[in-house]
């Protein structure tokens, strides 16, 4: 019995799976992410006509579909040339998007469609409770770094439209990481969209 467990054990490890790994989770505590759904939700003129701020969320966690959906159409890639969701600036892509979740704070690798762990320990506290925040870098001069973080930010506030999921985008919590959470270069955090469900009937 010990033997044949041991042998299941190493088929495993052989193979990449891992026994103990949730949301999709590798060895290396990264998030493989599921293909986004790119059909369904309201459409474009309702989900304009819905769009606004909500701060009260649930501190229900959200699925990892939902996370993967929420992340594409931040700065997911969309075609096959690479390019992304939101116009970059001569397709520079100057903008790092990180996910705050309960296991931790991840930076969202598009072209391979996974989270990226930076940070160990659960910091939604940091960030009103929400389920999911998401963390915009880019950098700290010139116009291109607010252009594709405000580009980002508005698609998942039309995708939470669409979906019927509460988000804020803030400043407040910008610097809650700076001394753990260093992006490359110049960048910095410019803006904070904390998601979940909402909270309370006057959604």
């Amino acid at each position: 019995m010990k033997r044949s467990l041991l042998f299941v054990l190493a088929l495993c490890l052989a193979l990449g799976f891992s026994l103990v790994s949730p949301m999709g989770e590798a060895r290396a505590q990264d998030i493989n992410l599921p293909e986004p759904t790119k059909t369904g939700g309201l459409p474009i003129m309702e989900s304009l006509a819905k769009r606004k701020s909500f701060r009260n969320v649930r501190p229900e966690a959200l699925s990892v579909q939902q996370i993967s959906d929420i992340l594409w159409a931040a700065f997911g890639v969309n075609r096959p040339d690479g390019k992304r969701t939101i116009p970059t600036s001569h397709g520079n892509n100057e903008l790092a998007v990180y996910a705050v979740l309960a296991s931790g704070v991840y930076l969202y690798d598009a072209p391979n469609n996974k989270l990226i762990k930076v940070l160990n320990g659960d910091r939604s506290g940091d960030f009103r409770g929400a389920p999911l925040t998401l963390l915009f870098a880019s950098t700290a001069n010139g116009p291109v770094g607010g252009f594709h973080v405000g580009s980002a930010y508005q698609n998942v506030g039309l995708y939470c439209a669409a979906n019927q999921l509460a988000n804020v985008v803030t400043t407040t919590g910008v610097a809650a990481l700076k001394d753990e959470l260093k992006p490359d270069n110049d960048w910095i955090i410019l803006a904070v969209q904390s998601i979940g469900y909402p909270a309370g009937s006057d959604f």
